[in-house]
């Protein structure tokens, strides 16, 4: 008996634990998730089917949807969703416990049977009431109240005399329809009477003889055989005392309520496309289903205009009853998105699904093509592609090209306009078929030497902007100038006269390569040449070698000398050239000689 409440025991202890497990596996649905709206439970009508929702709370779906989707924001709050509970089970009966011994009664002249009634138990509790969604049912015609009950009889062979030996026997009989347990009894023998033997023996240790029979199935009997001597003549008075456990039984048939969620949809949507879906949930079991409530959680991907959790209170489902409810969402985002749908009710009832949709959206991209290096003060060209890698049409494609600072702008190709304010140009580029491109030409010109980033960007009509980079090195330019100071511009016949010619770099670049060739007047005769390269002279033509730079903000002094020799009119000439200027340098300078 102990060994059967054990099982029954085990089996509530096991059947709490399934369900505190399924508590805690809803918890995970409680881990908050994106910015969006969640909605509350409200009630559903017979005639509604469509899911409502009201104030803000968050997404307990997060963790189920997982990871999803997600790079997404994340609200630090928790939802409070009830914990399902373990619907009630009937429990076995507490064993009853014995009674107080009760008073011998006083001697009567004969024995007569006795009828033992059930101890009333100390402590025990009605069992408990079965949940609404475990209903049990009896099905036996005998569950109605059962009474243990138990006779007790003295049953003498022959005749009691003094000194004699007597055949007595204690006869215990249940005389119920139920199965009585811990049956004891106890004989009460006066002084009168000496047992010398009894068969099966009392219990040691008792003070009086008592006899422990346990467990007695209806119309079962027990018997004490026991032989007596009386030794004083008159009236003998046996008493016999029965101690028990009543005990009941009863069959029931047990029913299951069972929960069962399926979403029917579109696998496949683009954006900015209503799509409707239909949630089914049912009970599939035996048993009422209680408190039946579905939950949907919105990924990312999608838009519900009362928020990403969705709550709808079914009811009551009776065994084999399905309800459905209409989900309409508007896809926002491309790729897989997965709706979260579950169904609970009481008793831990919990049944989860996922219904995946694949939404196609516009994809868009662009690049820019120019040069990797430019010369200040150029122009150079630049060339924007726009192309559409997806799967749809992209409508409404809009371009902006932003330019840095350090660059001007000189032209656009097919309607570009250029925003003086923004420093950018923008185009409407229309609409762009799966794998189709784009191209789109400017020209810019470099005012500033350093390190210049281009920037452009693509946006759609669902407002998808996609952006690119490239960047430039402008590269400064060497500004050459030159001068020429003659020591007198009036001379004489026989007079020298010395040239000093600068050649500075004004610009932001080194000039590399800078040469110099002089060419003198037929009435000069050259004297001497210095500066900071050497240089021959031949028939009046000096050509100086070419100095390896001139560095910005330095300049290179050349000193010529010359002596006249003839009257007239003189004039020098000079010529600079350098790898970082595109066209020489040309100087002159006059002189008019007159005799003595």
């Amino acid at each position: 008996a102990l060994s059967e409440k054990s099982t029954t025991a085990a089996r509530v202890a096991s059947k709490a634990k399934s369900t505190s497990d399924a508590g805690v596996k809803h918890a995970a649905f409680q881990a908050a998730s994106g910015s969006k709206k969640g909605g509350v439970v409200s009630q559903i009508s017979q005639e509604s089917d469509e899911f409502s929702t009201e104030t803000a709370e968050d997404n307990p779906f997060a963790d189920f949807v997982g990871g999803a989707n997600k790079s997404t924001e994340t609200v630090d709050e928790t939802f409070d969703m009830p914990e399902p509970t373990a619907s009630g089970q009937e429990e076995e009966k507490a064993e009853a416990l014995f009674g107080n011994k009760p008073e011998p009664k006083k001697p009567a002249p004969k024995a007569a049977p006795v009828t033992a009634a059930p101890a009333t138990p100390k402590g025990a509790t009605a069992p408990p009431k079965s949940a609404p969604s475990k209903p049990v049912v009896a099905s036996k015609e005998d569950n109605g109240p059962q009474s243990p009950g138990v006779t007790v009889q003295w049953v003498r062979h022959g005749e009691f005399n003094v000194g004699q030996e007597c055949d007595v026997d204690l006869i215990v009989q249940n005389t119920s329809r139920a199965v009585v347990r811990s049956v004891m009894t106890e004989a009460v023998i006066p002084e009168e009477v000496e047992v010398v033997e009894a068969v099966p023996g009392p219990m040691a240790g008792s003070e009086t003889p008592t006899w422990t029979f346990g467990e007695l199935q209806p119309g079962e009997t027990r018997k004490v055989a026991m032989k007596m001597i009386p030794v004083q003549r008159g009236d003998v008075r046996l008493d016999a005392i029965v101690r028990l456990t009543g005990y009941s039984s009863s069959a029931f048939t047990v029913q299951e309520p069972m929960i069962g969620v399926a979403v029917s949809g579109p696998e496949k949507a683009e954006v900015g496309q209503q799509i409707a879906y239909v949630v089914r949930v049912s009970n599939p079991g035996t048993g009422i289903a209680s408190n039946v409530i579905i939950q949907a959680a919105i990924p990312e991907g999608l838009e519900h205009r009362s928020g990403s959790l969705l709550s709808i209170e079914i009811g009551t489902l009776n065994p084999g009853e399905s309800r459905q409810a209409k989900l309409n969402l508007t896809a926002i985002k491309g790729g897989a998105q997965d709706i979260a749908v579950r169904a609970i009710a009481d008793g831990g009832l919990n049944e989860e699904t996922l219904a995946a949709v694949s939404i196609a959206e516009p994809q868009l991209s662009i690049a820019i093509a120019g040069p990797t290096e430019q010369m200040a003060g150029r122009v150079s060209d630049y060339t924007m592609t726009v192309s559409s890698q997806g799967n749809v049409q992209s409508s409404n494609v809009r371009a902006k090209y932003r330019i840095p600072e350090g660059l001007e702008f000189v032209s656009a190709d097919r309607g570009g306009k250029y925003n003086k304010e923004s420093h950018s140009i923008e185009w409407f580029v229309g609409n762009l078929q799966p794998s189709e491109a784009s191209e789109f030409q400017l020209s810019l010109r470099a005012t500033e030497a350093g390190e210049m980033k281009h920037q452009a960007g693509v946006i759609s009509e669902h407002d998808q902007v996609t952006m690119c980079e490239y960047a430039t090195t402008v590269e400064g330019i060497a500004v050459l100038d030159m001068k020429i100071v003659a020591s007198d511009n009036d001379l004489k016949k026989g007079d020298e006269v010395t040239w000093k010619v600068r050649i500075s770099n004004s610009g932001s670049r080194a000039a590399s390569n800078v040469g110099m060739s002089c060419e003198l007047p037929s009435g000069m005769q050259l004297v001497s040449a210095d500066g900071p390269a050497e240089h021959i002279a031949e028939n009046g033509i000096m050509v100086f070698r070419s100095m390896p730079s001139i560095n910005e903000g330095e300049e290179a002094v050349f000193t010529i000398t010359a002596r006249c020799v003839r009257e007239g009119n003189s004039r020098l000439r000079l010529r600079v050239a350098s790898e970082s200027i595109s066209e020489p340098l040309i100087g002159e300078e006059s002189a008019t000689v007159v005799d003595r």
